[in-house]
């Protein structure tokens, strides 16, 4: 019979752990998604100052598997059929951030090209940051909630003995 406690202590100290993981799962992607925005952001100022593609060719030529690709699909859809394009989707970013990259979104290819420029290189500037700030958060955050679950676990475990 002690053998079980043991067994059963020790597969709740993996579920916590797991939980933890996954709840820790929010700054993992919202780190992906600024730093792929930052790139995204880039690449358009480079189209723009050299090859003056299409805002569509844009889109379609950059390429990630993270949400931030779902959500220039989604950008992408919401030019060809003319609907509005929202990010309320994005549960991983607080409400200013969504507005932000509303905003960021609804202002491409709506003004000429310096006016563009002007405003995505103050964009450049403004994602590089939130960037940053995202990978502090998630080597903060997540390394913080999988202990909280490890140690829960090890109190399940106590608990358990």
């Amino acid at each position: 019979m002690n053998y079980f406690k043991w067994i059963l202590g020790g597969i709740a100290m993996m579920i916590s752990t797991i939980i933890a993981y996954k709840l820790s799962e929010k700054y993992r992607v919202r780190r992906k998604f600024y730093e792929d925005f930052y790139l995204f952001n880039k690449r358009v100022v480079d189209e723009m100052s050299f090859t003056r593609n299409s805002l569509l060719t844009i889109l379609t030529s950059f390429d990630t598997q993270s949400q931030f690709g779902a959500v220039l699909n989604a950008f992408r859809t919401a030019l060809s059929e003319r609907t509005n394009f929202s990010c309320e989707n994005l549960w991983f970013l607080k409400e200013d951030e969504k507005r932000s990259a509303e905003e960021y979104f609804s202002s491409l290819g709506k003004t000429d090209a310096q006016t563009q420029m002007r405003y995505l290189k103050h964009c450049d500037d403004l994602l590089k940051t939130s960037a940053e700030k995202a990978l502090a958060e998630k080597n903060k955050y997540v390394p913080m909630y999988i202990k909280l679950g490890l140690l829960a676990g090890v109190a399940v475990f106590i608990l358990i003995l």
